[in-house]
């Protein structure tokens, strides 16, 4: 089995190709290409078109996306350019060419209104431009391959790899004598290995990528200021960090941004196939864990 990887620079893709001997069970069946926007540019109908004739895939996983939130809002052509065009020109690419496409998609496109977790059957109403951009992609997948594709929402994902909220805290923490962190928004942390593993599991048994929506976040859900201090627990505790400094929590309309958030985001995730959901607690460590090996 042939699979495409879009945008091989993001942190999913990175952890897609850290996890594929794990993930594929070092099956010789599968064959993986990971392909940057210089070499498949999802913006380009006749790029799409051209690039799946060459490689004739049969699953193609769209990792590429336009990701900065706040910059979207005075970016709009860009970012649907990118996060809604880009997955109709791969739907009709993979349609022509007899594809699985499974894309990838945000908790941002729910208003956080709702006090419980979020399910695929939930209507949809995003607050953003990036939320827009990203629910309009979902459609226009849904509508060209009705029946041959997967969407998956998931939230607030970090890795040891690109730039992520975990990240940034650990480069503050060492920066600053003190945090303000918004304690008002609530949502599930992700851990992109654990995301790379469920989309494993999903190529290894592809009749799930059936024209379905899915909701995959680490278990569990927390506020960006309970997720902060429990990165710097974790970050002393493996010496990613000399010293702790105070956490503080303010409300989201103390830390006004160009994007509106929705103030509950949390999803309604099931474990599916060999992917198993785990405590964000217990993924946040175990990427910390590994942060610090790295650092040796």
């Amino acid at each position: 089995m042939k699979i495409l990887v879009t945008g091989c620079n993001s942190q999913l893709a990175q952890e897609l190709k850290a996890t594929e001997s794990e993930g594929l069970k070092n099956q010789a069946s599968f064959t993986v290409s990971y392909l940057s926007r210089d070499e498949l540019d999802i913006c380009s109908l006749e790029d799409a078109l051209c690039t799946l004739e060459q490689y004739k895939p049969h699953i193609v996983i769209n990792t590429a996306a336009y990701t900065a939130v706040d910059a979207a809002e005075n970016d709009k052509e860009n970012a649907f350019n990118i996060n809604s065009n880009g997955p109709l020109n791969l739907a009709k690419a993979c349609s022509k060419h007899c594809a699985k496409l499974i894309h990838l998609s945000t908790d941002f496109v729910f208003d956080g209104v709702k006090s419980a977790p979020y399910h695929e059957y939930d209507s949809p109403n995003p607050l953003s431009v990036y939320g827009q951009s990203k629910l309009s992609g979902e459609q226009h997948v849904q509508q060209r391959l009705p029946l041959s594709h997967l969407i998956i929402r998931t939230s607030w994902l970090y890795s040891i790899r690109g730039n992520n909220f975990v990240k940034t805290m650990l480069r503050l923490i060492k920066e600053k004598k003190q945090l303000e962190i918004v304690a008002d928004q609530i949502g599930s942390p992700t851990s992109a290995n654990g995301l790379a593993l469920f989309i494993w599991s999903l190529c290894r048994s592809d009749s799930f990528i059936d024209g379905r929506t899915v909701h995959w976040s680490d278990e569990g859900s927390t506020s960006w200021y309970e997720f902060a201090v429990t990165i710097q627990k974790y970050a002393l505790k493996y010496a990613l960090i000399d010293s702790e400094i105070p956490v503080l929590p303010i409300l989201a309309s103390e830390y006004p941004t160009a994007a509106i958030r929705p103030p509950y985001s949390v999803l309604a995730s099931q474990s599916t196939f060999e992917a198993a959901l785990e405590p964000w607690q217990v993924r946040l460590e175990s990427v910390l864990s590994h942060l610090s090996k790295l650092s040796l």
